[in-house]
């Protein structure tokens, strides 16, 4: 995992954005037919694959249409759209999945948003996403929120998901103090603090295991109809 994580900070990519797209490509999520990204930013095909937000890149699609909703017209998303108040555009029980990466944070009505993504996937359908919580403010246009394991599960449970799968996204506090500073180096020496940070992580975490899972960078979680 290390050089890949190594590919993804040279890349230019945060510790926390990383760390989460390494858990999402553990849980092997493979999705099929009409799928909604909602707040994704990029989007283009190469040798049939979606391409530009990081996370496309960790999730396997077949015989994938991928439609993109955004508030901010400048990214040029398929719909235009206010998660805090409009309704999406689609019908009861039409969509087969969802993605919602670094979505949730940014909207203050998340009930409304959580309750709109049930309403219009299939039976059966598929949520996929993540939410930070150690790491900066970062505005887009708004950031509201940090969410917690157990806020998660109970807001997906409560919006009506019969399956509801969080899982973690980080080492240890070395790792999570690391990623509040990392911003200020070139790149490349982001290598070293990265990898003495793990190490720190890796000698705590095995004296005191009690601090596995304490600090979190984030979350990602899976989510079924």
């Amino acid at each position: 995992m290390f050089t890949k994580l190594i590919k993804e900070i040279l890349a230019g990519k945060s510790l926390a954005r990383s760390l989460a797209n390494f858990a999402i490509e553990k849980e092997n999520i493979i999705l099929k037919g009409k799928i909604l990204d909602l707040g994704g930013r990029a989007l283009f095909w190469k040798d049939n694959k979606p391409q530009g937000a990081s996370y496309l890149r960790f999730i396997k699609f077949e015989n994938t249409e991928i439609v993109r909703l955004d508030i901010d017209k400048e990214t040029n998303p398929n719909h235009e759209i206010d998660f805090e108040k409009d309704h999406l555009p689609y019908q009861d029980g039409s969509i087969d999945a969802l993605l919602a990466f670094n979505l949730l944070e940014h909207v203050y009505d998340h009930r409304f948003l959580t309750g709109e993504m049930f309403r219009i996937l299939k039976k059966g359908g598929v949520v996929a996403g993540s939410v930070p919580f150690l790491v900066k403010i970062h505005p887009d246009p708004q950031d509201f929120f940090r969410y917690s394991e157990q806020a998660l599960e109970r807001i997906f449970k409560k919006a009506g998901f019969s399956e509801v799968k969080i899982g973690y996204a980080g080492a240890g506090p070395f790792t999570a103090h690391y990623s509040q500073i990392e911003f200020i180096f070139p790149r490349y020496l982001r290598i070293f603090g990265v990898a003495i940070s793990l190490l720190l992580d890796k000698i705590i975490l095995k004296v005191k295991p009690s601090l596995k899972g304490k600090f979190p960078l984030g979350y990602i979680f899976i989510l079924k109809k």
